[in-house]
């Protein structure tokens, strides 16, 4: 198989759609397979009965063919294991994909509406006066057209330049729907090696604003000084009140034997996982946000219906109550060597009612910290400025 994979463009001078055999730019395989493989997902969702979202510029950006070769061979690239099948596998990042996408998207519209809700109560109910969405290596995502914003919304879709002139490109030969937001801002721009934030200061952007930060599937990809020096430059322009919302993974996923083969084709065309976070509080305060949340597909706020609860997490859970109820029990039957029975029982009964609160937030701490080191996950984060 060759290293790029040519597909529709636009011709420069011309203008026009010209064919896969002479696009030019062409599509290196890596990140660009990956953002290709991923909009498989999203562009099957909306032919789900119950769809997440509906994206109606998916197929158009996907281009139909290129998504299925990508996903085809991504496919290829997994690998029967005794803790799961490789069709299993499949199967569940059928469902991922469409949930990190819904995940996101919600977070926007939450974000969204708190920075009104803000704005109104310092400034005698008036709006604010922009709000502001950067959607950071966008890819061939479309969710300028698909989310409905505040009117008064900036987004701002940063990507390289091969990846933005595709996408221009294929929505230019359908009707996309009307936009809800103020204006989309396309910039073409690698976040690594180019100076992305001069591009958003000349179009619009207002560091001294609150900004919504969209990191769908970028962080894995980036050596951890890398990631930590576009997280220091996003902190650096974003005002208090910013979000960032993304997707990592654990450093036991490295482990993961349906992955293993992947995780080598991956590195051999340039999109080798990088950075695996299991400890979000301490990596995201380090690198200077607050308000740390993280979500595993499956929890309440991350499941939709799609994905279960964690089992490993379940099973924490459960084995950690157990040796709680023990810990219990265990001081009841002490105290009762040197105290009167009915003494013992209140001592009991007291311990239970004093410490429960406690010891539900113990267990869920320690099943969610036990599942974050030794179980294989991709996990959602959000935080703050």
């Amino acid at each position: 198989m060759d290293k790029e994979r040519h597909l529709d463009a636009v011709d420069p001078e011309k203008g026009e759609a010209v064919s896969a055999q002479n696009a030019a730019p062409t599509l290196e395989l890596g990140l660009s397979l990956t953002a290709l493989w991923v909009g498989y997902y999203r562009m099957r969702e909306v032919e789900q009965k119950t769809p997440l979202f509906y994206d109606p510029v998916a197929k158009a950006i996907m281009g139909e063919d290129d998504a299925r070769w990508a996903f085809q061979r991504m496919q290829e690239t997994l690998e029967d294991s005794w803790l799961m099948s490789k069709a299993a596998y499949a199967r569940s990042e059928a469902n991922f994909f469409p949930v990190r996408t819904r995940f996101i998207d919600d977070h926007i519209g939450r974000s969204l509406e708190a920075q009104v809700l803000c704005a109104q109560s310092t400034s005698g109910g008036n709006p604010p006066r922009q709000l502001q969405v950067v959607d950071m290596a966008c890819g061939f995502d479309g969710r300028a057209f698909r989310l409905d914003f505040p009117s008064n919304t900036l987004f701002f879709e940063v990507d390289r330049e091969e990846v933005m002139a595709l996408k221009e490109s294929r929505l230019s030969q359908i009707r996309p729907p009307d936009l809800t937001c103020a204006r989309r801002v396309c910039i073409s721009a690698d976040i690594i090696t180019d100076k992305w934030e001069t591009a958003l200061f000349n179009n619009g952007f207002d560091p001294t604003l609150p900004t919504v930060w969209i990191m769908e599937g970028i962080l894995t990809y980036l050596p951890l000084p890398v990631a930590k020096a576009l997280l220091a430059r996003v902190r650096a322009i974003s005002a208090p009140g910013s979000s960032l919302v993304c997707d990592v993974v654990n450093a036991a996923i490295k482990y993961a034997t349906p992955m293993k083969k992947r995780m080598r084709f991956l590195r051999d065309e340039g999109a080798e996982y990088n950075l695996f976070i299991s400890d979000p509080i301490a990596f995201w305060t380090n690198a200077g946000f607050s308000q740390i949340r993280y979500n595993f597909p499956g929890d309440n706020d991350a499941s939709y219906g799609r994905i279960p609860p964690h089992p490993f997490l379940q099973l924490m859970r459960i084995v950690i109550r157990f040796v709680i109820a023990v810990l219990y029990l265990g001081a009841g039957f002490l105290s009762g060597f040197f105290l009167p029975i009915w003494a013992g029982i209140i001592v009991l009964v007291g311990s239970i009612v004093l410490c429960e609160g406690w010891a539900l937030l113990f267990q869920e701490w320690l099943a969610r910290r036990l599942t974050l080191f030794f179980f294989p996950l991709a996990y959602f984060t959000e935080v703050f400025v």
